[in-house]
């Protein structure tokens, strides 16, 4: 799951949780996308939840 936020832009704690939790249910991981507009290159955030 794939979500593509602008660089220096904010993501709450909430809207983390609320989508790892989908992932984790769909058995998929929560990734966020970081595009860079000047390098052409693209920044990955990857999340994986586990059991404590």
């Amino acid at each position: 799951m794939v979500t593509v936020k602008k660089a220096g832009s904010d993501i709450s704690a909430t809207e983390i949780v609320k989508n790892g939790r989908l992932a984790t249910t769909v058995r998929k991981r929560f990734i966020i996308a970081v595009p860079d507009m000047a390098s052409k290159e693209i920044k990955y955030l990857i999340f994986k939840w586990f059991k404590a």
